[in-house]
């Protein structure tokens, strides 16, 4: 999704009440019963990422989100275990937690393909 309003650009605040509007209608009119995003600290800190949390948090504490969907946020972990990959999933495992989701081979080339795609978006 794009939007000229919303920069993916790390030190450009995005308005919350513009980002949870986009929000709430993309899901609505997908009927997405699941959203998965990041936490209050954007994971390495990127505002744009916080924006997300913010709005997603604001249709929840407002009675936007509809009864059906369920929210889940990630945990920001430390750079370095952030870039070990593979290697820090029996550390993540061994640490408490209340979900954990794994997916095949081919859903992790897509993730990494995707995330090309955003970087790419970032250098344009």
């Amino acid at each position: 999704m794009f939007c000229r309003n919303l920069p993916d650009d790390p030190n450009t605040q995005w308005s919350i009440s513009l980002v949870s509007s986009i929000i709430s209608k993309h899901i609505e009119k997908n009927c997405i019963n699941l959203v998965l995003t990041f936490d209050g600290q954007g994971v390495s800190g990127h505002v744009n990422h916080t924006a997300i949390y913010k709005a997603v948090r604001h249709i929840a504490c407002t009675g936007q989100l509809p009864l059906d969907c369920c929210l889940l946020s990630l945990d920001t972990v430390g750079l370095i275990r952030k870039y070990l990959s593979v290697l820090e999933l029996p550390l993540s495992w061994m640490l408490p937690s209340s979900f954990c989701c794994m997916t095949g081979l081919d859903g992790f080339r897509q993730a990494k393909v995707r995330h090309h795609i955003h970087v790419g978006l970032n250098t344009i």
